[in-house]
């Protein structure tokens, strides 16, 4: 987790270097356009609003609600009508051994290589719900390469996780805060195939220069 968040900025950094390919790459693959003149800047946490239409007569819905839904984003793309999030992951290219030493791990990859991570998709959902932005680039910055992934927000798939969400936590709620047995829950198991099917239908991502900059600075400097 802190090699992610020491190597936050530079997934930023890369996408802003090669803005020109992540533009290509949105008008060719999604017919999405972005604007040239977009500039970048920090993002802090969002809670869900209880006004929201999506989250109306569910558990999230009511502004007395204890259990907010809330996400944070690390940066937004933005001009005059145009706004996307985005989202860095990066993986520790070294592994530690039973013997306490590290060792290099050049393969390791912060996207995987067929399928998005579901925890990424939720984390990238969660967000443009929260922040009612219906865009994100999830970036997956190594040290050897950059890889940039469009995630469109995806209404349905929200709708069924707000559904699901409430009967975890209304099921939590009976057993004095524990953890609901995941199994048991009436259609757990078909809105994980669908997540997982949602996550593999998302498009190749396009690759731009990876970009090595501070990794001690919170956010990036002229």
């Amino acid at each position: 987790m802190e090699w992610g968040l020491r190597h936050e900025m530079c997934g930023i950094a890369s996408v802003m270097h090669g803005l020109e390919q992540v533009q290509v790459y949105l008008s060719s693959e999604h017919q999405v356009i972005m604007p040239k003149e977009v500039s970048v800047h920090e993002q802090g946490l969002y809670f869900v609003s209880p006004f929201h239409p999506l989250v109306q007569d569910t558990i999230f819905g009511s502004p007395s609600n204890v259990v907010p839904l809330a996400a944070s984003p690390d940066a937004l793309l933005c001009c005059e009508g145009f706004q996307m999030l985005i989202e860095v992951k990066s993986a520790c290219p070294f592994s530690e051994r039973d013997d306490g030493t590290w060792v290099y791990s050049p393969f390791k990859r912060a996207l995987g290589e067929q399928c998005v991570q579901m925890s990424h998709f939720v984390q990238c959902q969660v967000q443009m719900l929260a922040t009612q932005v219906q865009h994100c680039l999830l970036v997956g910055w190594d040290v050897e390469e950059c890889k940039v992934l469009y995630v469109p927000f995806d209404v349905e798939w929200c709708k069924q996780m707000l559904f699901m969400l409430g009967m975890i936590l209304f099921e939590a709620g009976s057993l004095q805060g524990k953890r609901p047995d995941l199994s048991c829950l009436h259609g757990h198991a078909e809105f994980v195939k669908l997540t997982k099917q949602r996550c593999c239908a998302l498009k190749k991502p396009c690759s731009v220069a990876s970009a090595k900059g501070s990794t001690t600075a919170r956010w990036l400097k002229d």
